[in-house]
């Protein structure tokens, strides 16, 4: 991970775009995947770039060990904004570039992170992963950045400075939704000053108002450089389809063999932490784990944000039908990564409830 300036050592300032891509192929060459190497940069308005590579988690086994479906690896647009919250640096309106064309699974996650444009480096596009995958990428995650209001670009680095190697790769999509639209509803609960937060009641009310049958993941998180106040927010989401308030019925058409639309609750719990700038406090409080991906993410949450300390997880409910899945927990557990807790009675942070919850959908920008 790097945290740099606009300018190079020599103080002569580069074309922006140039520097951004260059720190993004830097940091794929620091990756330790043995085939597939990416990087990928975040450029925040305040002219700062963060850089990451795609994390392989070595506590899980070998690089091609499948759980669930998933590997063990953090994607580095997943790393890049979990790099984020560890710098309490905020997502929402960032830049990103991208060493390769990013999967629908990736763009779910830059799109509920707030993101406002997206650079993928043209030699990407020569790549095993676009080969096998090209198609999953322009109808899903094509779509998923036109419905947001999100330009894709094709760039080429030349010299000092970048080219425009096609344009636009989602025009036509963008023209269709010229206007960002709202991101999907979020319940947060600002505690202010004077009294404890009891988190039962805050699951509660949550599913009182997705609905009992959705999955939820929620937690209490202290806003830094936030774009909320200081005091502590509780924060809950829901699983369902990306960007699901705005997508529409043709876009969802399309069957991939590996990648759907709908979005697991605990990625939109991440993306969103990165997009308001909140750092957990609490557990972290989830229905049930279901996918191999979920608990990937939950390593890298853990093994970026947490400085060595364990992340903990609560659980409102658990099923034993994936043996394979609670394998990925002993492992991730035996590294010293993840920490089962009980769900959490309280939080005290010397602060007071509001008397109403606030419940953002379309407000949330």
């Amino acid at each position: 991970m790097t945290l740099t300036e606009k300018h190079n050592n020599s103080g002569k300032i580069k074309d922006p775009a140039f520097l951004s891509m260059q720190d993004a192929v830097a940091a794929a060459l620091k990756s330790k995947h043995p085939t597939n190497p990416i990087g990928a940069t975040l450029e925040f308005s305040d002219g700062t770039r963060l850089s990451s590579s795609n994390l392989y988690i070595d506590a899980l086994g070998p690089i091609d060990q499948k759980f669930g479906g998933a590997g063990p690896t953090i994607h580095a647009e997943m790393a890049t904004i979990l790099n984020a919250i560890k710098e309490g640096k905020i997502t929402l309106g960032a830049k990103i570039y991208i060493t390769d064309p990013p999967c629908p699974s990736c763009m779910k996650i830059l799109v509920e992170a707030g993101i406002s444009e997206i650079f993928v480096d043209n030699k990407g596009f020569e790549k095993d992963w676009y080969k096998k995958r090209g198609q999953d990428f322009r109808e899903m995650s094509l779509s998923l950045a036109g419905q947001a209001g999100i330009p894709i670009h094709r760039l080429k680095r030349n010299k000092d400075k970048m080219t425009a190697e096609t344009g636009l790769l989602n025009k036509n999509l963008l023209n269709e939704c010229p206007q960002k639209l709202p991101y999907s509803a979020v319940e947060f609960k600002q505690i202010i000053e004077g009294h404890t937060a009891y988190i039962p009641d805050l699951i509660k009310k949550a599913k009182a108002h997705f609905g009992e049958d959705k999955r939820i993941a929620a937690m209490v998180g202290q806003p830094i450089n936030s774009t909320f106040s200081g005091a502590p927010m509780f924060i809950a989401y829901v699983q369902s389809n990306a960007v699901s308030m705005h997508m529409d019925g043709n876009a969802l058409t399309y069957k991939s063999e590996k990648y759907t639309f709908e979005m697991l609750a605990m990625d939109r719990l991440i993306a969103s932490s990165a997009r308001h700038g909140l750092m957990p406090i609490s557990p972290l409080i989830l229905s049930n784990y279901e996918t191999g991906s979920e608990l990937i993410d939950l390593a890298g949450l853990a093994r970026i944000t947490r400085d060595g300390k364990m992340l903990e997880i609560s659980f409102l409910e658990r099923t034993e039908h994936n043996p394979d899945l609670y394998g990925v927990m002993y492992s991730l557990s035996e590294a010293s990564l993840v920490q089962e807790t009980n769900v959490p009675q309280e939080i005290i942070v010397n602060q007071k409830e509001l008397d109403m919850y606030e419940v953002f959908s379309s407000e949330i920008t």
